[in-house]
């Protein structure tokens, strides 16, 4: 079988400082960032609704659909046997206290990432993302932010339905 989302790694660290936490890409899922096509309403499983996401059942024998209007991705979980979590292309960076992230935009161009935002709550710490705006291209090249000089902590944006309370 053709793995449809082979340019995204299998496996990926959740964060830095938990290097044996990781995410595994699930086979039997897969996300629609955007427009939903008409034809996949019945294999939607979960939505992710103020980001406009829908997590989709795979089909085994079936690629994830030919999109104009939307992006498909991988679903990955937490391993054991975590949620199903999407990828959005963001990436949390949190350098060393003392050294601002706006200080480090060069190092971050150098790994292929911008700053998509600075926390103004902690300045030492930002969103990141690839230029291309390309999510697998950004789950990629997270070792590349991880050995950046002063990195404490790097994690790739997952989204999880929230969960309802009863």
């Amino acid at each position: 079988m053709i793995d449809p989302f082979s340019q995204y790694p299998r496996r990926i660290k959740a964060k830095t400082e938990a290097p044996d936490l990781r995410y595994v890409r699930l086979s039997d899922y897969f996300a629609i960032h955007g427009v939903l096509p008409a034809d996949f309403h019945a294999r939607v499983v979960g939505e992710l609704g103020d980001e406009n996401i829908f997590i989709c059942r795979a089909e085994p024998s079936l690629p994830p659909p030919p999109l104009t209007s939307a992006v498909a991705t991988p679903v990955y979980a937490l391993e054991p046997d975590g949620a199903p979590a999407v990828p959005t292309g963001l990436v949390f960076v949190r350098f060393a206290e003392h050294i601002p992230a706006k200080e480090r935009c060069d190092a971050l161009a150098d790994a292929g990432y911008v700053i998509h935002q600075i926390l103004s709550y902690a300045p030492h710490a930002a969103w990141v993302k690839v230029a291309s705006g390309d999510i697998s291209a950004a789950l990629a090249a997270l070792p590349a932010l991880e050995s950046l000089p002063d990195v404490e902590n790097v994690e790739p944006q997952m989204l999880t339905a929230a969960a309802r309370r009863g």
